[in-house]
């Protein structure tokens, strides 16, 4: 005989929701550096029919309730154990603004691990990529006959990550790093353990320089000269990554 399964309470509430004929409810997100950001999103989600709910204290502007150092750390807590509760509240998530700093960052895994549905006003942030359209990318390996072609995204313009397929893998490094960071000609820059350092390490130089330009105008760039130290110091110590070597899968720039 057949048993009715128990509902979770995540379900009831679902359900709840469903039978009271409520709207969506949608959860913003992001840093309190977008609280003006946040009102817009209100705004024009209120006006689309949902709900909103979002954070409701700017704990960077003065205040009363958080002007003593132990009464803000306390606060602090509370309130992030109450925005975890508007997320498990609503049925979406909306991360506002063109940063995501740590809080942000768990805000998102959370609501990963929910499985609710996560939208971006910039998709471009997205640490997951997975707002990014699929794009072609080449990989270029030195001492081939040609280029070998996957799927990967383009998280910034004129910079593609992909993972590198299991037969152009080779042992050590290039087994542990299978996520690459290239130029859009197929060029290497940095290889990463996983998609989203690969992402992270992209967005980490992006500012360099104008990566749309082809390889040559790039190493006739005299002020990208002077930034290479910085661009080794980012992939190597801000990110997972490691550095393309030139006699490698993707041969670097």
């Amino acid at each position: 005989m057949s048993h009715p399964q128990l509902l979770t309470p995540e379900r009831h509430l679902v359900a709840a929701k469903r039978g009271l004929g409520l709207p969506v409810i949608v959860a913003i997100c992001g840093s309190t550096r977008f609280m003006e950001a946040m009102t817009e999103a209100d705004l024009q989600e209120t006006a689309a029919g949902r709900i909103v709910v979002r954070p409701g204290c700017d704990m960077k502007q003065p205040h009363t309730l958080w002007g003593d150092p132990a009464n803000a750390e306390d606060l602090k807590y509370r309130l992030d154990e109450l925005h975890r509760a508007k997320i498990r509240l609503a049925d979406e998530v909306l991360i506002v603004g063109d940063y995501i700093g740590d809080s942000t960052r768990s805000e998102i895994d959370y609501a990963r691990a929910l499985g609710k549905p996560i939208r971006f006003t910039h998709p471009e942030i997205d640490p997951y990529g997975t707002a990014l359209p699929p794009v072609a990318c080449r990989i270029r390996v030195v001492g081939s006959n040609g280029d070998f072609a996957v799927v990967g995204v383009e998280p910034v313009p004129g910079l593609r990550v992909f993972e590198l397929p299991e037969d152009l893998r080779e042992e050590g490094d290039g087994a542990a790093n299978p996520w690459r960071l290239t130029h859009h000609s197929g060029l290497g820059l940095a290889a990463f353990p996983s998609r989203e350092d690969a992402l992270r390490g992209a967005r980490e130089v992006a500012d360099l320089t104008d990566w749309t330009r082809t390889p040559q105008e790039l190493r006739a760039d005299a002020d990208l000269d002077l930034d290479l130290d910085e661009y080794i110091d980012r992939i190597l110590h801000r990110t997972n990554g490691l550095l393309m070597p030139r006699d490698g899968k993707g041969a670097a720039l």
